[in-house]
């Protein structure tokens, strides 16, 4: 926290000045610490832009982050894209199928229709090694301890439907129906989580199927 607090006052030259406020502590999943902060930056004395920034703290540091360069919108300034880490997508994966599939309080499954939303997305951004991705899975429900890793992906409650179509509409997605929006994300996740396809055999983004090795 100390570190983010204090980068606010590390003047890179650019005229824009930031203020970090701390606005909320609490947990993911009831698992995993997360702060809250909000962040907003200011060029020559005027609000840019402000934003909700929220920190997971991850107890146990078992995968190497990827990177990504940003776009060059400041070279008119001569200002140079920064690289920033990344949590690999198969983490990413098998934390949105953690959300979406455990039960809550009360036995509540999730509301959250946003993370099927996101597992439609990702399947059609990048390629994926089996491997990786189970592995991915295995280590993360382990760390959570909330349930078992499923053998396919559950089926999401029909009262998501309304929420699903309205929210797949106002990001362009074309499968703007519930069960063709469950159709897509199992067709990625289930021969991962049911190991019919293992080792490097590869989902390919474009054609949208998982292809073994030749």
């Amino acid at each position: 926290m100390a570190d983010l607090i204090n980068a606010q006052d590390f003047d890179l030259g650019d005229f824009f000045s930031f203020s970090i406020e701390t606005r909320k502590e609490g947990t993911i999943d009831h698992h995993q610490p997360l702060l809250r902060f909000h962040v907003r930056a200011e060029l020559a004395g005027r609000v840019f832009e402000e934003i909700t920034l929220d920190v997971g703290l991850e107890r146990s540091a078992s995968t190497v982050a990827d990177s990504s360069q940003g776009p060059d919108l400041l070279a008119f300034a001569d200002i140079e894209p920064i690289t920033v880490p990344l949590l690999p997508l198969e983490e990413h994966t098998a934390e949105k199928v953690h959300a979406y599939s455990r039960l809550y309080e009360h036995g509540r499954p999730s509301s959250r229709v946003k993370d099927l939303l996101d597992l439609i997305l990702i399947r059609s951004i990048a390629e994926f090694e089996a491997a990786r991705l189970q592995r991915a899975l295995d280590r993360t429900f382990r760390q959570r301890g909330t349930h078992l890793l499923p053998r396919t992906l559950p089926s999401p409650p029909s009262s998501w439907s309304s929420a699903y179509r309205n929210a797949a509409q106002e990001i362009g997605l074309e499968l703007v129906e519930l069960h063709a929006g469950y159709a897509a994300a199992a067709a990625f996740l289930n021969p991962a989580l049911g190991e019919t396809v293992v080792g490097t055999a590869r989902w390919d983004h474009v054609t949208m199927v998982w292809r073994s090795p030749t």
